[in-house]
Parts: structure tokens; sequence; C-alpha cells
């Protein structure tokens, strides 16, 4: 976490006016999906990492619908949008699946990468009756997703228990 994520985060927090100044942008290379926005939302993010407050669960629900921007016109998955993923995930909304979801299917690295257990956050149960109950667009998709092909849940709570504490030994909330 560096002094410059420090003082953005800060900023972000005074007004969400400024928060388009993180948002993904593409860079002046038509030949590569560069965002230009990048490195100053990823030591955002690592800043949120080691100081995260229950007032900025919008903050990083915009954060990350922005590493879904970017992912969806490019490739790969990096750890700063899992980062980002995770932070979200921590705040265990079971609304919060259609944007995880969002992330998930992104793109290819994605789908294959991005751990599925942020989908269930919530709660395992919560979160399936939560889309069973949805009339959202993508609502069969992730019910399909969230279940095997005998139609029991993909993961358990104790599953989702023990994921917790190894994205929390991966992202720690403590620098160094």
């Amino acid at each position: 976490m560096t002094d410059d994520g420090r003082r953005d985060l800060a900023r972000m927090r005074a007004s969400a006016r400024v928060w388009p100044e993180l948002r993904c942008e593409p860079g002046p290379d038509a030949g590569f999906p560069e965002d230009v926005n990048f490195e100053r939302r990823a030591e955002v993010l690592r800043a949120l990492q080691h100081d995260r407050r229950p007032g900025d669960l919008e903050l990083v629900r915009w954060l990350l619908a922005q590493e879904v921007a970017q992912c969806r016109r490019s490739w790969g998955l990096a750890e700063e949008t899992q980062l980002a993923g995770y932070l979200l995930a921590e705040y265990r909304q079971v609304e919060d699946v259609w944007l995880q979801w969002d992330l998930k299917s992104a793109n290819f690295d994605t789908q294959c990468g991005y751990d599925g257990l942020y989908l269930v956050a919530a709660g395992v149960t919560a979160t399936i009756e939560f889309v069973r109950a949805s009339e959202h667009a993508d609502r069969d998709a992730v019910l399909a997703y969230l279940h095997n092909a005998d139609g029991v849940p993909e993961w358990s709570e104790p599953e989702l228990a023990a994921w917790f504490a190894a994205r929390r030994e991966w992202f720690p909330a403590t620098p160094g």
C-alpha cells in the first residue's frame, strides 16, 4: 500500500464524484486492451485491503464493476481483480452474487480462474434461495453453475468457511 493509494482512498471516501477518476478507461494503444487507470485503482484496492470499513461497500462494488469492465474488454485475471472480488465477498451481501457472476463470466480466464465461491460469499443456501427467487436475466445460468450435475449444491458452508480462511491469508488485513 502506497501513500498515493491511501490519499486516493481518502478522496474516494470523501466524495463519490471523484470515483470516475478510477474507472476502466481504454488507453491510446488500440492494439492492446490497456486500462489507463488500472494502477491507481489497484492502489486504492490495496489501501482498502488494509483499511476496509463498513461504509466502503458502495465504493467496493463500484471498483469491482470497473474490474468487470476491464476483464470484458481484455484477457487475464489480475490479482487486484481477485482482491476486489474478495473485498466485496467480505461484506457477505447476497445481492452481490450478480456482480460476482459478472466477473466470473467476463472472459475465458475469469471463467477458469475466478473461484466460484465468491458467488456464494453470503452463504451457500442463502445465495441459492436468493437466486432461485429472483427474476434476474442470469438466474438460470447462475443456478446451473451453483449446482453439480446431480442438482446438489457445488459447495457446502464448511467449504465456504475454509475458503474465507484461505482468502484472508492470501489477502491479509495488515501490511507485511
